[in-house]
């Protein structure tokens, strides 16, 4: 079977590329950081940091990528454990999960050599610093939650369907 024309751009792009658009990434973020502006950054700065920002934002800026990361915080889990510890997660949805952590660097993915086999996931020091961004997020969305609810049947009442 042949290779799709998407994975045949994918698999054309140089590693000088990739390199290109980390170094764009890691230019943004440094000029981000000299701001004084109380940090706060622009869409601009979000979007020029290239393919390498935005594809590590779809990694882990999803409710599931989240709920995984969150799991895998005290420590390595199996495949099994990990999907009991995520309700409601399918096994198509936590298989491309993990097999994207990983390809990011967030997870380690290790075969313990058992009978059967089995297979353990474990964050990286990557994938510490990255749950911890992502539960000071998790927080702030819980404490505003009770507002946004608010503020949704607000805009429910006064725009009957």
């Amino acid at each position: 079977m042949g290779k799709s024309t998407v994975t045949q751009k994918t698999e054309a792009i140089s590693d000088e590329g990739v390199f290109a658009h980390a170094a764009g990434a890691a230019a943004a973020a440094a000029a981000a950081r000299s701001r004084s502006d109380d940090h706060f950054l622009t869409p601009e700065e979000i979007l020029c940091g290239g393919q390498s920002m935005r594809s590590a934002l779809d990694t882990i800026g999803g409710t599931w990528a989240m709920a995984t990361l969150t799991g895998l915080r005290s420590g390595p889990l199996r495949y099994s454990e990990l999907r009991r510890c995520v309700v409601g997660i399918s096994d198509r949805m936590l298989s491309q999960t993990l097999k994207a952590f990983e390809r990011d660097g967030i997870v380690d993915r290790r075969v313990l050599r058992t009978i059967p086999s089995h297979v353990e996931y474990e964050l990286t020091d990557l994938g510490h610093e990255v749950i911890g961004a992502v539960n000071e997020f998790l927080l702030t969305v819980m404490r505003l939650a009770p507002d946004v609810a608010a503020a949704r049947q607000r805009h429910q009442d006064s725009h009957p369907a």
